[in-house]
């Protein structure tokens, strides 16, 4: 059996103050297994965000919600299953990605809010004009509720 070849695409190169080279994996500066964007259906889009969202990765989430509202489906979702804080910044990204959803008759909704995300959300007020569910399962029944009506 012929063994495995990996094809590893490298980015760039960093220097130590001690001039050691290092190269970078381009997928270190890729998806790094942060989030995922799947479909479900074939008709929900469904973008799963796998850390906090800080000032070290708020452009990469600005993007990757971006991405997710230029997706063909009007039906989307954002899973925030493992994430535990989310600065000012973040919470700006979401509530106008759920505005420019609606703009372009789509609908983006929330779900798998920790405790501490769902107290943020509660006092911004984020449930009168977003609609957030407690598991990505419910989200995903509501979008297939509304396409058989």
């Amino acid at each position: 059996m012929p063994a495995e070849s990996v094809h590893t695409e490298w980015k760039s190169t960093f220097t130590t103050s001690k001039n050691q080279h290092f190269f970078v994996p381009a997928s270190y500066y890729n998806k790094g297994g942060l989030e995922v964007l799947k479909t479900v259906n074939n008709v929900i889009q469904v973008l799963e965000w796998k850390e906090n969202i800080t000032l070290k990765n708020i452009e990469l989430f600005r993007q990757e919600m971006n991405n997710l509202l230029n997706q063909d489906s009007q039906n989307l979702i954002l899973n925030l299953a493992e994430t535990t804080y989310i600065n000012s910044a973040g919470l700006g990204i979401i509530a106008e990605s759920v505005v420019q959803a609606k703009r372009n008759n789509k609908e983006l909704v929330i779900s798998n809010m920790e405790d501490s995300i769902k107290e943020i959300f509660s006092i911004v007020k984020f449930s009168s004009f977003m609609k957030l569910f407690e598991i990505e399962k419910e989200a995903i029944e509501y979008f297939q509720a509304i396409d058989h009506d």
